[in-house]
């Protein structure tokens, strides 16, 4: 996680000051981006080694994704009350959004 990653999630905290579920649905879409951000890249070392490349296990790593990514927006469909599905999105988008535009900036320097 870089200091952006982190300053953005401390920022989007303050949203439980405009209604809790703003904020609990960022907070629950930031620790799911991060996990799955935080374990891709180590899955995806050890899945894509052409020595040793499976069909079979990528297609389950790519279904295990979508499970991880379909939890919090289940959650938050069953309990909008509590967890707001548009901040859950928002965490999601923010995150892949910066992950572009951080690799864009290092393969230009």
């Amino acid at each position: 996680m870089t200091k952006l990653h982190f300053t953005l999630i401390i920022l989007g905290s303050a949203l439980f000051f405009w209604d809790i579920s703003y904020g609990v649905g960022w907070l629950i879409g930031w620790l799911f981006a991060g996990l799955l951000r935080q374990y891709r890249e180590k899955l995806l070392d050890h899945l894509i080694d052409f020595d040793n490349f499976s069909v079979t296990k990528y297609i389950a790593y790519l279904f295990g994704v979508v499970i991880w990514i379909a939890i919090p927006f289940l959650i938050s469909f069953l309990l909008p009350d509590y967890i707001n599905p548009i901040f859950v999105f928002l965490a999601f988008f923010v995150d892949r959004a910066l992950m572009f535009i951080m690799r864009s900036i290092r393969k230009e320097t």
